[in-house]
C-alpha cells in the first residue's frame, strides 16, 4: 500500500517533467521499474539496427541488467569496467564514445528540463554530447530535483561521496571531476531519449 503510494507520486510528478523534457527536444519514456527499462532500451536498439553500444560507468545500467541481454543479442558492447590494465581502460573509454549507441545514467535531473552529469575522465561527457548516432540516458526517479542548484548540491554532497566509497576512497575528501548541464537535446546526435524509471536507481 504505501509503496504504491509512493510509486503514484512519482507518477503524477514526472507528468509535468516528461512534458517540460519533450519541449527540449528529448525522447521520453515513463516505465514502472527497470524490467520495462531493460526492456524498452532492447527494443529501441533492436528496431534502430546500431549494433555498437558504448556503456561508460553507469551503475543504473548495470543495475538493470541490460548489458547480458544485449550481448546475447549479438551487439557489439564497448566498456572499461573489467578486471583490465588502466592502459586498455583509459583506451575503452574513447571507445565507448565512438560506438553507435552510447547508454548511460545522469546525476540529477531537475523539474525545468536540466540534465546533470558528473565526470572524471570525460568519457560521459563527450558521448553525451557528440559521437554517437544515439544516446539513452536511464534516470530514476530518485535522481529528480527542483533546480540546478540543488541538482549540483545533489553530485557534490551525494553523488561524489557515494563513488568515492565504491571505489574505496575516502568520501571526505574533494576529488576533480567536471559537470556537463544539458538543457536540451544535444545538437550533434540525432536519437536522444530518456527513460524515467518509477524506482530508486543509481546514485
Amino acid at each position: 500500500m504505501f509503496e504504491e503510494a509512493i510509486k503514484k507520486y512519482f507518477e503524477i510528478k514526472c507528468r509535468e517533467l516528461i512534458r517540460v523534457l519533450a519541449e527540449r527536444d528529448w525522447k521520453v519514456i515513463f516505465v514502472n521499474d527497470k524490467v520495462e527499462a531493460r526492456d524498452k532500451i532492447l527494443e529501441i536498439i533492436s528496431e534502430s539496427g546500431l549494433r555498437t553500444i558504448g556503456i561508460p560507468g553507469s551503475v543504473t545500467i548495470r543495475q538493470i541488467g541490460v548489458i547480458t541481454e544485449l550481448e546475447k543479442g549479438g551487439f557489439k558492447i564497448i566498456q572499461h569496467w573489467l578486471q583490465i590494465p588502466t592502459e586498455e581502460k583509459n583506451r575503452l573509454r574513447v571507445e565507448e564514445t565512438k560506438a553507435d549507441v552510447f547508454i548511460h545514467s545522469a546525476n540529477a535531473v531537475t523539474m525545468n528540463g536540466e540534465i546533470l552529469i558528473a565526470d572524471m575522465f570525460g568519457n560521459r561527457v563527450v558521448g553525451s554530447v557528440l559521437g554517437p548516432k544515439m544516446l539513452i540516458l536511464v534516470i530514476g526517479v530518485n535522481k529528480i530535483v527542483d533546480d540546478i542548484q540543488q541538482g549540483l548540491r545533489r553530485v557534490r554532497e551525494y553523488a561524489a561521496k557515494v563513488n568515492a566509497l565504491r571505489l574505496g576512497l575516502d568520501p571526505g575528501k574533494e576529488y576533480d571531476y567536471m559537470i556537463l548541464i544539458l538543457r536540451r537535446k544535444p545538437l550533434l546526435i540525432k536519437d536522444a531519449y530518456i527513460i524515467i524509471v518509477n524506482e530508486q536507481l543509481g546514485y
